[in-house]
């Protein structure tokens, strides 16, 4: 279905939570890495996609476990900030020069 989703919309950013969801997600959208992008929450970072080929590529995802996490978890990821073109500018930190890279309405 996420598949489906990024293909007709083109949000660029998805959270996914459940363990064992997040695997399956991971499969069906043919990701082959994820590269840390930014603290998302403690076991849960941004990570740029690597799915060559399909519509996850270049997508940012966070997957979380479902037994963890804060219960503004989702609003942070919202509001994350990230540099465009330049994913290594990251560090594991936020980015001043940075922006919210995603509206509530693109948040899937």
């Amino acid at each position: 279905m996420l598949d489906r989703l990024l293909q007709a919309s083109g949000l660029k950013r998805a959270v996914v939570c459940g363990g064992d969801t997040s695997m399956a997600v991971a499969r069906a959208l043919g990701i082959e890495a994820l590269e840390f992008a930014a603290p998302a929450a403690p076991g849960s970072p941004l990570c740029l996609v690597h799915a060559p080929g399909r519509s996850a590529d270049g997508c940012e995802i966070v997957f979380k476990g479902g037994q963890n996490g804060r219960d503004r978890f989702l609003l942070d990821v919202l509001g994350l900030t990230t540099c465009e073109n330049s994913a290594q500018s990251y560090g594991g930190h936020r980015d001043n020069d940075c922006s919210p890279s995603v509206s509530s309405e693109s948040l899937c």
